[in-house]
């Protein structure tokens, strides 16, 4: 397989959207086997088991709710006319004459600079309407240079605009745009996705945590309701969206000449393509839409993907969204091209050493902590999700947000979503008690760890009598007995053992488990490799921790 996405099944069909939940049981699909079904309210499990061996597994979730439909952005209105403040009122004197208050200067309130469409080829002009915030012309409209493509609001330093608010989330909202046509005309589309605690407001209408509306020219955008914060003024997280007057777009087959198929699913396929301009190959993730509207849950999963995928900047282990067009019949995400195929098809045909594997984990702990940082929790781990960019190198790229979620501080999760092999403990509990966190992540890199170590997974699917694989996870049951693992390091397996730690609250942290004895085994091998990937690195000498020499690619936190 050879992609930006895994190819050999269908896209992810769960949404992260936390809402209503149904009753549908918790299913693990093998692309190459029976599948199992598992109650996730009494735990019970019922059907035909996979064979205790590794198999690529399809995601499963209970909750879903529908998302909103691209549509064509509306036309640009005129500009605001200036508005003028009435005088503070004064005492007048008997002396005073009506000549006298007519002669009162008045003072303007704070007027935004108007956009200048001849200068800036812009696709939104975002006017701030408190003189403490510039405005910003939004022009981007792919990942370079190691920027978003979208544009973030929040109160977090990386944010596009920066507010320092304490109502503001650390990253609020994000502003990005979509061509599309709708059979006759073409043209653009402008999302805001709230991602805030507090509350995202178009128009005075809430927009609601995790969801999107499209942004027409006019539409005056808030962070949160001046008058429940009295100590704030009025405008002071007020933006007025402008649209140009004209932006010129093509549609998919008008920018990129497809090449090869690399993947085909029910749901989409994945090919090559060629950008006409530039020439530099990509991957484009093709959805039908028809085919969608069988599958409620399919679409928001996609809208959040994209929603997120737009809000990062460029990470070397991450995925990078270019572009987004959608069509009447098709949606095209453009992508990142990730041309070596699934880190499962990899483990499942090479043996994989501690010293490669040391690697590999490196560049996972690396990327989940940037995601951690930013409060998104991936929700879906596993070596399906895993593409190799190289395979001499050994660089991995992270895919499919399907089901990740931007989680505020403070909050809980609630909706149970995952893979089974791979899911946390704290996500298979009942829904009345059922609350997690970004904890769930590290459980399922515990998971991949001693898959990568050992080519067998540490829960026994092929379990038909007590205990089930549920209540082997649930209760952390598994073992270090069999082959391979006499030839396995102490540290490996106690690096498994704190990442397989059932109470969340005891589990090791991203920071812990890039800091445990076996990720400082080899230094020397880890810098060394690192070099070969990114030559940006410094390894610092007595931790696994990164330094860059600048500002192009994502630094390990200050643990």
């Amino acid at each position: 397989m050879a992609s930006s996405h895994s190819v050999n099944r269908d896209p992810p069909i769960g949404a992260n959207i936390e809402g209503e939940k149904r009753h549908i049981p918790l299913t693990a699909l093998s692309r190459r086997s029976s599948t199992a079904t598992i109650s996730p309210e009494n735990g019970s499990s019922k059907g035909s088991i996979p064979k205790r061996r590794l198999e690529s597994e399809s995601t499963f979730t209970i909750n879903s709710k529908r998302g909103n439909h691209i549509r064509r952005s509306h036309s640009d209105i005129n500009h605001r006319k200036e508005h003028w403040a009435k005088p503070d009122a004064a005492p007048f004197g008997p002396s005073q004459s009506s000549a006298t208050v007519q002669n009162i200067i008045q003072t303007p309130t704070y007027v935004p600079d108007p956009p200048n469409w001849e200068t800036n080829s812009a696709w939104c002009y975002l006017q701030s309407m408190h003189p403490s915030y510039k405005s910003i012309y939004l022009d981007r409209q792919s990942c370079t240079d190691g920027s978003r493509t979208g544009y973030v609001l929040g109160r977090a330093d990386d944010c596009d605009i920066t507010l320092r608010l304490t109502q503001v989330s650390k990253r609020h909202c994000t502003i990005y745009m979509e061509s599309g046509n709708d059979g006759r005309y073409k043209g653009i589309s402008i999302y805001i996705n709230d991602t805030s605690k507090n509350g995202t407001f178009v128009n005075g209408v809430t927009i609601g945590s995790g969801k999107r509306v499209m942004l027409k020219s006019g539409d005056q955008i808030r962070l949160f309701y001046p008058e429940a914060t009295e100590a704030c003024e009025n405008d002071l997280t007020c933006f007025r969206v402008i649209l140009p007057p004209t932006f010129e777009v093509g549609t998919f087959h008008e920018d990129y000449k497809i090449d090869n198929t690399l993947g085909k699913g029910y749901f989409a396929l994945v090919s090559r393509a060629v950008p006409k301009k530039s020439g530099v190959p990509v991957a484009v993730k093709i959805i039908t839409k028809s085919r969608c509207v069988r599958k409620p849950k399919m679409l928001p999963s996609i809208i959040q993907e994209i929603s997120i995928l737009m809000s990062l900047e460029a990470h070397p282990c991450i995925m990078k969204i270019e572009k987004v067009y959608n069509e009447p019949d098709f949606i095209y995400l453009v992508l990142e091209l990730v041309e070596h195929g699934e880190l499962f098809d990899y483990i499942t045909k090479s043996k994989l050493d501690e010293e490669k594997t040391r690697f590999i984990f490196w560049q996972l702990f690396d990327s989940i902590n940037f995601l951690h940082k930013k409060g998104i929790v991936h929700r879906d781990l596993k070596p399906e999700n895993i593409l190799l960019a190289n395979m001499d190198t050994l660089h991995i790229k992270l895919i499919d947000f399907g089901l990740a979620k931007e989680q505020q501080a403070g909050e809980k999760l609630v909706t149970q979503c995952g893979t089974p092999t791979y899911v946390a403990p704290e996500v298979l509990k009942h829904s009345s008690t059922r609350a997690y966190g970004k904890e769930c992540d590290l459980w399922s890199l515990g998971v991949m760890l001693y898959i990568c170590l050992s080519g067998y997974p540490p829960f026994d699917a092929e379990a038909v009598g007590p205990p089930s694989m549920e209540e082997q996870i649930v209760n952390g049951i598994y073992s270090f007995d069999h082959s391979p693992w006499e030839n396995i390091s102490s540290e490996a397996k106690k690096l498994i053992r704190g990442l397989l730690t059932v109470d969340p609250d005891n589990r090791f942290t991203i920071h812990q488990a890039m800091n445990s004895p076996w990720m400082l085994m080899d230094i020397e091998g880890l810098k060394r490799r690192i070099k070969r990937v990114h030559p940006q690195w410094i390894v610092r000498p007595k931790t696994a921790e990164i330094v860059e020499e600048d500002a192009i690619t994502t630094q390990i936190a200050n643990y």
